[in-house]
């Protein structure tokens, strides 16, 4: 099949043949297919040459491979960890394009049992994970040094600030930033109609969370009257951050450091515990409880002593019990029960956390004409194999309602599913417009998304929405300046 273009996919792919390039458009308006006909050019460029296709998971690189059998007539391969090195070793050889996950093309070459000189084209899709010790990294470190190829990457969402922006481009010896919104190529994109469903928080989830507000305030000022910045104590990134300070403290044998690290470690317990009262309900909780009460730490311990703590246990075990739910199960159910009836066909719900998809699918299976299913990473227990024939099968129609993890919001390619709901929302701009994106590819598509009243679904709501204005915005301002240019190529001749 031959690859037919788009003028903005044109663009992009004559500023690729020259210049390595940081592909920046919105989920499911073909990044891919600029990548297939990059790599198409540079194999038919550069005979005898190969050409490297990373993506970050199997399914997803899987995925790549299955779809260029239509477009790119090159021998390919898919190398994973699963296979054995020898055989690996062989694949590479005899490859010309070869789709993998970035660890096992890093272990590879760490081992000496590949080399990467030959290689004229290399496609790094979510490039955004191109940051710390990724391996995407390593491989454009080796690949910088071993050879003269071509670095392509691709992503919806670099980052919402400046830097990074400039960060990624730095680790992947980006010199150029081809980037276009939906409001540049709108007559490409198909309309999404999001709506908002909000549900009252139930009294006696408020008393669970009054329990451990309170309980976070006590920590909060024994860490105050310890010294430490108040308003620190109040973010996430900020918490994490001192934990990781006070835990280095404490590696150099700065013990006197213990007492602060347990009290902030608990207030990230305690403001999790807040999170899933407020946006999961009361199953998550105390799946939660249970599994701090089978932790081996002191912080743990300490916390569990914590009367308001205890009574916050006790009650959500009360409720729990009485059958109480969180409200938005019941909107959920009338939600896909009313789509399905008006002729919905395949429905995408993404929620955070596992625990939670079990209970959708408990609810949903009572629905007629609903056939829902769970698909989750393989971290959290669903093979490759069984995570590639869960997509098949939703794509036959076997099931028509797919309930998704975080795994189902990254490149993973579902071009029938219409209609989306989203259990909540997430803060983080990159999920929420890969959450977005796996919605309406071929037709108009709506997408529900439920949030409690009062609560912190609409705070990470908002900020998600602000963080994407924010996101385009410095996406048209920000220049590889001469300067920021120099700095890469400098660093590209250390490496």
């Amino acid at each position: 099949m031959e690859l037919n273009l788009r003028e903005y996919q044109k663009e992009i792919f004559e500023r690729g043949r020259t210049d390595n390039t940081l592909v920046v458009i919105p989920t499911g308006l073909g990044k891919t297919f600029i990548a297939f006909a990059l790599i198409d050019y540079f194999l038919n460029k550069n005979k005898g040459a190969k050409a490297l296709f990373l993506a970050p998971t199997k399914p997803l690189a899987h995925q790549h491979m299955k779809t260029s059998e239509d477009f790119l007539n090159h021998k390919k391969n898919l190398l994973t960890g699963k296979i054995n090195p020898k055989e690996r070793t062989e694949l590479w050889e005899n490859s010309e394009i070869i789709f993998a996950t970035p660890q096992t093309i890093r272990n590879d070459l760490k081992k000496n049992r590949i080399s990467i000189k030959d290689v004229s084209i290399i496609i790094f899709d979510e490039a955004h994970r191109a940051t710390g010790d990724y391996a995407y990294n390593y491989i454009a470190r080796e690949y910088i040094r071993q050879a003269d190829g071509r670095i392509i990457g691709m992503t919806a969402s670099p980052g919402y600030s400046e830097e990074d922006i400039l960060n990624v481009c730095q680790n992947l010896y980006i010199s150029k930033i081809e980037h276009r919104s939906e409001s540049d190529i709108k007559e490409y994109v198909k309309e999404k109609d999001i709506e908002k469903v909000s549900v009252d928080f139930p009294e006696q989830f408020r008393e669970i969370l009054d329990l451990l507000v309170k309980c976070e305030e006590n920590k909060r000022d024994e860490l105050i009257s310890k010294g430490y910045q108040k308003y620190k104590l109040y973010r996430k990134s900020e918490l994490l951050k001192m934990q990781g300070v006070l835990m280095e403290q404490i590696r150099k044998k700065k013990f006197f450091f213990l007492k602060p690290l347990y009290l902030c470690t608990q207030i990230i317990k305690i403001r999790h515990a807040q999170e899933l009262i407020q946006t999961q309900g009361l199953t998550s909780l105390k799946n939660y409880f249970e599994k701090l009460k089978s932790q081996k730490n002191r912080s743990a311990s300490q916390l569990l002593q914590d009367d308001l703590f205890v009574k916050a246990m006790y009650l959500t075990d009360r409720f729990a019990s009485e059958g109480l739910v969180h409200p938005k199960y019941k909107e959920l159910t009338r939600i896909v029960r009313d789509e399905i009836n008006k002729g919905a066909s395949k429905i995408i719900l993404f929620t955070n956390f596992r625990e939670t998809s079990k209970l959708v699918e408990e609810f949903l299976s009572s629905i007629e004409n609903v056939k829902p299913v769970r698909f989750f990473g393989q971290k959290e227990g669903m093979s490759q194999k069984k995570q590639i024939e869960t997509l098949e099968k939703f794509k036959k129609g076997d099931y028509n309602v797919l309930i998704s993890t975080s795994i189902g919001e990254e490149g993973i390619h579902i071009d029938e599913a219409d209609l989306g709901v989203f259990f909540e929302p997430v803060p983080s701009v990159l999920r929420m417009i890969q959450r977005k994106g796996r919605i309406g590819r071929t037709n108009i598509g709506r997408i529900y998304v439920l949030l409690t009243n009062g609560c912190i679904d609409e705070r990470y709501y908002h900020i998600s929405r602000a963080k994407e204005k924010k996101m385009n915005k410095v996406l048209k301002d920000v220049k590889l300046d001469s300067q920021t240019r120099l700095e890469i190529f400098n660093k590209k001749d250390k490496a």
